[in-house]
C-alpha cells in the first residue's frame, strides 16, 4: 500500500511540473511572436529610420483591460497618426501588456540601424499554492 500511495504522489508532482512547464512555454511562444510581430514593423519603416522604435513598455496597473465580447485586437487598436511607427509601437505595447502576465518589452537599436535586441520579461505565476512566482526572460537578436 506503501508503494502505491508513494507512486500516486510522484504522479501527481510529475502532471503538476508538466502543467507549469506548458505554460511557461505558452508565455515564451507569445512572446516569440510579439517579437517577430515587431521586427516586421520595423523592417516595413526601416527606411523613415528605426530611432523611434528605441523604447521600454511596462505593464502599468490601470492598462486597458478587454470588456465582454471584445477582441485583444480591438482593445488594441490605435487612431491614425502621422507616423506609423508611432501607432506600431502603442498597438504592440498593449500586445506586450495584455499578453504576457506583468509584461514587460525593451527594444534596442544599434548605431547604423541595422541590429536590433528585443527584450522580454514577465512573472510566471505558480500552478498551485505551493509554487512561487517566477521572473522569466526572453531575448531575441536580429538584423534588420
Amino acid at each position: 500500500m506503501f508503494i502505491i500511495s508513494f507512486a500516486v504522489v510522484g504522479a501527481a508532482a510529475l502532471q503538476i511540473e508538466s502543467l507549469k512547464n506548458a505554460l511557461a512555454m505558452e508565455h515564451r511562444a507569445q512572446a516569440t511572436f510579439l517579437a517577430n510581430d515587431m521586427l516586421e514593423r520595423m523592417r516595413a519603416s526601416k527606411r523613415f529610420g528605426l530611432d523611434p522604435y528605441v523604447t521600454s513598455i511596462s505593464a502599468q496597473p490601470n492598462a486597458s483591460v478587454a470588456q465582454a465580447g471584445q477582441t485583444l485586437s480591438q482593445l488594441c487598436a490605435v487612431n491614425n497618426t502621422a507616423d506609423v511607427r508611432q501607432d506600431d509601437l502603442k498597438e504592440w505595447g498593449c500586445l506586450v501588456t495584455n499578453t504576457l502576465p506583468t509584461g514587460t518589452a525593451r527594444i534596442v537599436v544599434d548605431n547604423d540601424n541595422s541590429f536590433v535586441t528585443l527584450n522580454f520579461g514577465w512573472v510566471q505565476r505558480p500552478i498551485s499554492h505551493l509554487g512561487s512566482a517566477q521572473n522569466m526572460s526572453f531575448v531575441i537578436e536580429a538584423r534588420i
